[in-house]
């Protein structure tokens, strides 16, 4: 207690204080001057176990706080009365739990880095050993001339691969970092529909798979290049699942809360139980290509999430359907 400058000060006051009012009173009388001492031993008296009680609670507060910090015991504000004391413990638990609940988020930001680092590395070690061998087979000159051009168009498609989910994983690591700008606009529902099928109108074509779109003359206030990747992506799922000239339907509606999209495919739909996790990043089905890398739907549901949208995936009678809502705002 003595270390503490403020205990000091208060104790150098009362004594300073006291030996004046008993100098005083002495002079005025010898019982008058007994009684003020008296008096002052019994206030200085006092206010030093006065002290020594709030310094105790103190020293128990902090230990508490050590034990909270190596995670023994909760901090509980019960024991401390009501005054100073109990509204510092209360700011100290409030302070506490915030810390904790962000260390628990930690923690959990900690793991999912790990393990996603752990599902890219797998994800494109796959293509680079393909890639690696691919090279192997071209750098070997007795390789027929029929055989290199197979070859070669498998090292374009593995690198075409590669590209694409190395620019999947930034987008999805720009996303989770909230970096990114959306910058909305309103845009024809067709419009957007149109822009975001184009890029797969070769890949189609050469599946004979038929496409139909179905599209009113609403608007949607989106992010046009953003929400025309959540539509692709959801689009190239249905392409990846359809067989050879099966058909794929496209329809856009616009409500006055929100413009609905739906991707319907005659594939052979997901199995009940694996629904509920079509949309985890790197998950993949029983019935998915072994080519898939299974963050196609990932990457959809983060960008519309981001844009105050949704996505919901089911079985229809033969084959899936997805519904993309992106909600209107209203001011």
């Amino acid at each position: 207690m003595l270390r503490n400058s403020e205990f000091r000060k208060g104790l150098y006051l009362f004594l300073g204080l006291g030996s004046l009012l008993t100098l005083l009173s002495f002079l005025y009388g010898g019982s008058l001057g007994c009684f003020v001492l008296l008096s002052q031993l019994l206030a200085i008296g006092i206010y030093v176990f006065t002290e020594k009680q709030r310094y105790t609670r103190l020293q128990s507060m902090s230990e508490a706080l050590d034990r909270l910090l190596l995670h023994e015991s909760p901090l509980s504000i019960e024991d401390y009365r009501e005054g100073e004391l109990s509204l510092l413990a209360d700011q100290v638990q409030k302070l506490t739990l915030k810390l904790t609940e962000a260390k628990k988020a930690l923690e959990q930001d900690k793991r999912f880095l790990a393990n996603s680092l752990a599902d890219i590395s797998h994800q494109l070690r796959t293509p680079l050993t393909a890639m690696h061998l691919t090279l192997s087979l071209l750098q070997n000159s007795e390789t027929e001339a029929d055989r290199r051009r197979q070859l070669l168009r498998d090292f374009r498609s593995l690198l075409h691969r590669t590209q694409w989910l190395v620019e999947a994983l930034l987008k999805l690591s720009k996303l989770d970092a909230r970096t990114v700008q959306f910058h909305k606009e309103s845009i024809p529902l067709d419009e957007l529909l149109r822009n975001a099928i184009a890029p797969f109108a070769i890949s189609m074509e050469l599946q004979e798979q038929r496409l139909s779109v179905d599209c009113d003359e609403g608007e949607v206030l989106c992010d046009p290049v953003w929400t025309g990747e959540a539509i692709g992506n959801v689009l190239k799922n249905a392409i990846e699942h359809s067989p050879p000239g099966g058909e794929i339907r496209i329809r856009g509606k616009t409500t006055a809360l929100f413009a609905e999209i739906t991707v319907e495919d005659e594939g052979g739909g997901f199995p009940q139980e694996e629904l509920p996790h079509i949309f985890e990043r790197f998950y993949r089905g029983s019935k998915t290509d072994p080519k898939s890398c299974g963050i196609g739907l990932s990457l959809a549901q983060s960008i519309l999430a981001a844009q105050n949208g949704s996505i919901r995936g089911e079985n229809k009678g033969k084959g899936a359907r997805f519904t993309l809502k992106l909600y209107k705002q209203f001011i």
